[in-house]
């Protein structure tokens, strides 16, 4: 009988009365991608956790090739050929790509071998990278995902954790890894995946594990099992349905894109990116902005939000609160170009970046902070120029309760969430503002089946009551399952809208491409 790699036995920890593992088990074998499945705050994160050793558990065993370890520490876990890709990636942003991998690795040779090495590692597992000195602040979400796992590569892991690999990647990005994995896999190396798109998992992945409610559910073979089982599994229960997306004809500009030349968005790096073609967001319309990573969709979304600003005129905006001054001539709008995201957030145009951490919330910060960080109107939760605590909390507790969030801890720091209930927490706080105009990046990233349909349902229920909504995904399945319209980014330049049923998948992405 083969030995395990990495065998658990009955590994349990708790958090006060919240138990997050009960006595789970579990083997992992060389050369094999075995899947972890949960829904959100099911255990998956604090398991890893423990395999990694940033997490030591209360009780159970941890054996390493035939023999019990002990792994308190990630240094203990790296030693051991323990390597993971963490859901938010932990690389400083004003460094290069270079810098950053020599960072994260013990390596005291010159920057030119390692970049040789770097460059060995690229090659040899067919990884697509970006110019090693470009700093990490410059690239996409998917891009710093590949710098993640070239500096795990780097260590020659014996074991790959990688959690939610997939969720802000296009198809031709997730066909990448998932060769970059066989190649792993033949070499013998070992891989657990984490992960809520079970397509990809049953694509790539031997075996699942799923766990529930902190508790060992089952262990399958996917070639055996469907993804309508696995869901069953690991929810519980049947998954809702995406209601059905009505349309009433309401097609008002409420929000329009003007520009047409260079837009400069890093005054310090002078560079300039060049647009195309007018962009207008209308009411109870949900418009769908997709590309490859890097073609520019993470820019424009910060230019339309105003964490960018820019030329006046740039950006016309509809307020339906305002009235034009001479009541026998029609509104003709407002230019915003030049107010910043405070302003704009003011005026009903709120913003839900994919990055979670630093963008959307802060570690240090409980829930009720959090939830006030996010709000539109400030002055609201305020009291004599003092945050007005019960209003606040009240704020929190709404977006707990109607977005399903699970805490362990309502008092502690929203590091305590799993990083689908922080999405959920995020895009919740964002709704309830009761935006003129929603624009949000990757809504379901890395959120459970339940809770992807969940969020994409309260998105079509915002559109119904007459907001415009664009929505920046990587995954085409979400466009096709919200969206009214879409866009195609590349190089900057963007694509004629175009109605959602007159477009197939296959068409979408050889226009990502051609």
């Amino acid at each position: 009988m083969t030995t395990s790699l990495l065998q658990l036995n009955c590994i349990t920890k708790s958090y006060g009365n919240l138990v997050a593992n009960s006595e789970i088990s579990l083997n992992i074998y060389a050369g094999s991608i075995h899947a972890l499945l949960g829904e959100n705050g099911a255990g998956k994160s604090t398991l890893v956790n423990i395999i990694y050793g940033l997490v030591i558990p209360d009780s159970g065993e941890i054996w390493w090739e035939g023999q019990q370890v002990g792994i308190h520490s990630p240094v203990k876990a790296r030693e051991l050929g323990i390597g993971i890709v963490f859901q938010h990636f932990a690389l400083f942003s004003a460094l290069t790509i270079l810098e950053n991998i020599a960072l994260g690795i013990d390596y005291r040779g010159s920057m030119g071998s390692l970049e040789k090495l770097v460059q060995e590692i690229i090659v040899g597992y067919k990884l697509e990278v970006v110019d090693l000195h470009q700093r990490v602040s410059e690239l996409s979400v998917g891009e710093k995902q590949r710098v993640e796992i070239i500096r795990c590569l780097m260590q020659q892991p014996k074991l790959l954790i990688l959690d939610e690999p997939t969720s802000v990647l296009t198809p031709r990005e997730v066909a990448q890894l998932f060769e970059t994995l066989e190649i792993l896999k033949n070499q013998g190396c070992a891989i657990i995946v984490i992960g809520h798109k079970l397509d990809e998992i049953k694509a790539v992945c031997e075996t699942a594990t799923i766990i529930r409610k902190g508790k060992w559910i089952a262990e399958c073979c996917l070639k055996e099992t469907n993804t309508n089982e696995l869901a069953e599994m690991m929810i519980g229960n049947r998954i809702a349905e995406i209601r059905e997306k009505k349309r009433d004809g309401r097609k008002n500009v409420v929000l329009q894109f003007n520009y047409h030349g260079a837009v400069d968005f890093s005054k310090k790096e002078k560079k300039g990116l060049n647009y195309s073609h007018q962009l207008q967001l209308k009411s109870g319309m949900i418009t769908g902005l997709v590309g490859i990573a890097g073609n520019g969709q993470d820019q424009l979304m910060s230019y339309l939000s105003g964490e960018v600003t820019g030329e006046k005129e740039s950006i016309q905006y509809w307020n339906g609160q305002k009235k034009s001054a001479s009541s026998s001539q029609a509104y003709q709008g407002d230019f915003i170009g030049e107010l910043g995201i405070i302003e704009r957030k003011k005026q009903g145009i709120v913003f839900v970046p994919t990055e979670r951490l630093g963008r959307s919330a802060v570690m240090q910060m409980n829930l009720m902070e959090n939830a006030f960080f996010g709000v539109s109107d400030a002055k609201k939760y305020c009291h004599y120029g003092l945050m007005d605590e019960q209003k606040i909390s009240e704020l929190s507790e709404n977006i707990v309760e109607q977005y399903n969030v699970h805490p362990s801890n309502k008092e502690g720091s929203i590091s305590h969430l799993s990083g689908g209930n922080l999405q959920k927490y995020i895009v919740g706080r964002a709704m309830l503002q009761d935006p003129k105009v929603l624009l949000i990046s990757n809504p379901t990233w890395g959120v459970d089946i339940s809770s992807a349909t969940f969020i994409r349902n309260r998105l079509i229920q915002l559109r119904d009551s007459g907001a415009a909504i664009l929505i920046a995904s990587e995954d085409l399945d979400e466009i096709f399952a919200v969206c009214d319209e879409m866009v195609v980014i590349k190089k900057n330049q963007l694509s004629d809208v175009q109605p959602i049923e007159n477009v197939s998948i296959k068409q979408i992405a050889m226009m990502m491409v051609s």
